[in-house]
């Protein structure tokens, strides 16, 4: 039972941020006011990135338990520094949908036993190298 609901939780958080990737893009898409490239369309795409990769290992960890789970703890983590970034605009989506991964990663390790320090260290590791990500692009754009 639990890993059909840690299946669900993921599947709503990947769900949440393709979707909204693809809704705020075509928003500021139509906006006369400015270009996407590079700030927001990198965003963006590191959104809808993580969302398919969690898609993905939602997927692969309901197969075969083991990296695929400790995979979505690391894409949770990754996406906290992007909803800090976004917070006016975008941050509520990315925390909503950071929450849902988070969740379903949760419930996935408990399939398992419980929650390890591994997955603590999958998620520290998403949330700086997202973070250094990011702040990389910012500095470039």
């Amino acid at each position: 039972m639990s890993r059909f609901i840690g299946l669900l939780f993921n599947s709503s958080g990947a769900a949440v941020c393709l979707g909204g990737a693809a809704a705020f893009w075509s928003l500021q898409a139509s906006t006369a006011e400015g270009t996407l490239w590079p700030l927001p369309a990198l965003a963006l795409l590191n959104w809808g990135i993580l969302g398919f990769g969690g898609l993905l290992l939602a997927r692969l960890g309901d197969a075969a338990p083991g990296w695929p789970g400790r995979g979505l703890w690391a894409i949770g983590g990754a996406l906290l520094p992007l909803g800090v970034i976004g917070a006016l605009s975008i941050g509520p989506f990315v925390m909503l949908s950071a929450v849902l991964l988070l969740l379903g990663a949760a419930f996935s390790s408990l399939t398992r036993s419980k929650i390890t320090g591994q997955d603590l260290r999958w998620l520290a590791g998403g949330l700086v190298g997202n973070l250094m990500l990011l702040l990389t692009s910012i500095a470039l754009a």
